[in-house]
């Protein structure tokens, strides 16, 4: 939404926009910690907070993660 990708061929990519989380997962948060920094123009960013609120969840008991290499292919 941000213009940081393509939903069709041709659609231009704005390079200045992006995300950045600040924690990974199964890592404890505090109260007002921030948990993913915006890049964008404040009137864009205002635009994609539910939608990175929506992608977010925060549990009160510990979560272990994910495993990321499924297998090794040689």
């Amino acid at each position: 939404e941000l213009g940081g990708g393509r939903k069709q061929t041709g659609d231009q990519l704005d390079r200045s926009v992006g995300l950045e989380m600040c924690v990974r997962l199964g890592d404890a948060v505090a109260p007002g910690q921030p948990i993913v920094r915006v890049f964008a123009q404040d009137d864009q960013a205002a635009k994609v907070e539910p939608a990175i609120h929506a992608a977010i969840g925060i549990e009160t008991k510990p979560t272990k993660s994910p495993v990321l290499i499924v297998e090794e292919v040689r």
